[in-house]
């Protein structure tokens, strides 16, 4: 969650009855999030969990219309099989920064650890018979993806 920039514009976008639930284990950045969520008259459209996502995602009970990855680079394979589960048949997923400044384009050889983590998870996210995925170049890459069963 950081700081709630992207909790606020998707809190924004819900219907009067929606929700948004997002993680952060970081107690400063959930105070200023609930700074800015406060100031934005969002606060109720949000549930924040505290934690890692990794043991906060099995405890959900909802089913989820989006998912929405921007973390731990070499934690979102976890996240997104962790969340498919609970995310509904039409559902949809969202992962930023897919390309990683362009260097999920290199040989994996000279990977760091989040490049390599990102080459791994891009073929597993497009690959996935659950999903209807690709990768678009906007920004750093997002990733767009429909749960298909």
């Amino acid at each position: 969650m950081a700081i709630g920039y992207t909790t606020v514009h998707l809190a924004r976008a819900l219907g009067e009855d929606g929700l948004v639930i997002t993680i952060d284990p970081n107690e400063e950045m959930i105070k200023a999030a609930n700074g800015y969520l406060e100031r934005a008259g969002l606060r109720n459209r949000v549930r924040i969990e505290r934690g890692k996502a990794l043991d906060v995602i099995p405890r959900l009970r909802e089913t989820f219309d989006l998912v929405f990855i921007d973390a731990m680079k070499d934690e979102y394979e976890g996240y997104l099989e962790l969340s498919l589960p609970r995310l509904r048949t039409g559902g949809v997923v969202i992962v930023d920064n897919l390309l990683w400044g362009g260097k999920v384009a290199l040989d994996q050889t000279s990977a760091d650890r989040d490049t390599a983590a990102l080459q791994k998870f891009n073929e597993h996210f497009i690959q996935s018979p659950r999903l209807k995925a690709l990768v678009l170049s906007v920004g750093d890459g997002l990733g767009y993806a429909v749960k298909v069963s």
